[in-house]
C-alpha cells in the first residue's frame, strides 16, 4: 500500500504513455515476489534446523514433513501477491491526472 502511494505518479505516467494494467502490476509485484521468495529461502533451513533440534528432545520422535514448509511458503507468496495486486490495481485504474495532481 505504501509503495503504491509512493509510486502513484510513476504509475500515472506509465498509464499515460500507454502501459497496460498487466504490465504495471507485473512491475510492482516483481519486487515483492523476489523479497518474499528470498525470505522463504533464508527462513526455511533455519526453521528446519530449529525444529529438528527441538523435536530431538522428545522421547517420541516424529519425522519432519517438508510439505509444511512448501505450503506455508506458497501461502505467504500468494498472500503477498494478492494484497499488492489489489492495491496496485486500484492505483492503476484511477484517473492519471488525479494522481499527478497530488
Amino acid at each position: 500500500m505504501f509503495t503504491t502511494r509512493r509510486r502513484a505518479g510513476e504509475i500515472a505516467i506509465r498509464r499515460t504513455f500507454g502501459s497496460s494494467v498487466i504490465e504495471i502490476l507485473i512491475l510492482i509485484n516483481r519486487t515483492y515476489v523476489i523479497d518474499v521468495a528470498l525470505a522463504i529461502v533464508i527462513a526455511t533451513p533455519v526453521t528446519l534446523y530449529l525444529t529438528e533440534e527441538w523435536l530431538a528432545t522428545f522421547v517420541y520422535r516424529i519425522p519432519t514433513d517438508y510439505n509444511v514448509y512448501l505450503i506455508s511458503g506458497g501461502l505467504a507468496l500468494i498472500f503477498a501477491v494478492s494484497s499488492v495486486t489489489t492495491q496496485a490495481y486500484r492505483a492503476t485504474c484511477q484517473n492519471p491526472t488525479d494522481a499527478l495532481r497530488e
